[in-house]
Order: C-alpha cells, then sequence, then structure tokens
C-alpha cells in the first residue's frame, strides 16, 4: 500500500458516492489535494484533503484559501469500484489507507500539525424526525457508533471533536441530516 497525489484527470475522482455532487477540478485546485492509496497498480481508496487554518465547519469552510493552512481536513474518504478486484485486499483497508495519508501528509508537510474531518452524518435524518435542538443528543447518538461514518472515524482512533450545523446544504445532506456534519479529529 502506498500514497499518490491525483490530479483531475483521474476518473476515480467521479466514484465519491459521499459527494457525488462535487467535481474532480473542486478536488484537486487551489488548497485542494486527492490522494490514492494505490494496492497491486490499482487505486484502491481516495480521500479529498483541504489544507486550511484551523478545523473547518462547513463545506464553504473547505474551500477557503488560507496563505498559512495548519490542518489537513479529510472531506471524503472512499473505497474505488476498483478495490474489490484486487486479490487479497487488506481488511479495513479504508482505515488502513486514512492513517497512511495522515502520516505521508505529516511527512510532507510539517506545517500541517492538526488532522480532521468534516464528515457526514448520514443516519441522522432516520433518527431523529426532525433537526435536533440539543446538540447533546447528537454527541450522544454518534458516541454510540450507531451512524457507520461515526464508526468509521471513532473505531480508527478519531475523537468527536464538533457536531456542525448548516454544514452542507446540499441536497444529499440536507435530506440525510438537515445539514449538520461532524467534526473528528485524528493525534499521530
Amino acid at each position: 500500500m502506498h500514497i499518490i497525489t491525483l490530479d483531475a484527470s483521474n476518473k476515480v475522482l467521479n466514484q465519491d458516492p459521499i459527494h457525488p455532487h462535487i467535481g474532480r477540478t473542486f478536488r484537486t485546485s487551489k488548497n485542494r489535494t486527492s490522494y490514492g492509496c494505490e494496492i497491486n497498480g490499482i487505486i484502491a481508496v481516495v480521500s479529498c484533503v483541504a489544507f486550511t487554518k484551523s478545523i473547518a465547519k462547513t463545506m464553504n469552510g473547505i474551500a477557503t484559501v488560507s496563505p498559512s493552512p495548519d490542518t489537513a481536513m479529510f472531506w471524503t474518504v472512499y473505497k474505488t469500484k476498483n478495490a474489490q478486484t484486487i486479490p487479497k485486499l487488506p481488511q479495513r483497508v479504508g482505515a488502513k489507507a486514512l492513517l497512511l495519508m495522515v502520516e505521508h501528509i505529516h511527512r510532507h508537510m510539517p506545517h500541517i500539525t492538526r488532522f480532521a474531518t468534516l464528515s457526514p452524518i448520514p443516519t441522522l435524518a432516520r433518527k431523529f424526525n426532525h433537526e435536533p435542538e440539543d446538540i447533546a443528543a447528537i454527541n450522544d447518538y454518534l458516541s454510540m457508533r450507531k451512524d457507520p461514518v461515526a464508526r468509521f472515524h471513532l473505531l480508527n482512533g478519531a475523537k468527536l471533536h464538533d457536531v456542525c450545523r448548516s454544514a452542507d446544504r446540499s441536497n444529499l445532506r440536507t435530506k440525510q441530516s438537515y445539514g449538520i456534519m461532524a467534526n473528528y479529529v485524528y493525534s499521530l
């Protein structure tokens, strides 16, 4: 397993089930980079990262360019369609790839001192019939790892940092979670 940088021409950037409406150019321009985890010549996992000043609380914050970024914001991580063709695909390949990407960034960009996510909560609207007023209720729900994204990050050693209202007003995110997303922080 090794990490490569992807450019906008790479078609695996079209396979994102988390933010399917965001184009390839956005993923690889200005303060944003896309990484692939390659196994046997096949890109198995992709993550899109924005380099920001502090932890971004919204998708608009992902797009904000800072002259002195200190944070790597992982805003999507997904397994590619070709990942299943890899013989002996490692268990928890997404988790291993994400941690390799954190190490890669830490090694090549020493000014980046924080590693965080802006993550969807795809099951929130199923759990709550309307947008919860009490953030503590959302925190409790995420801490129980009933949401698959929360489970992914918490099992990989991240800590729930914040719940962000009005973080993503796309149709998909509004339907899934009333536009609410979560920040998780990874420590080295």
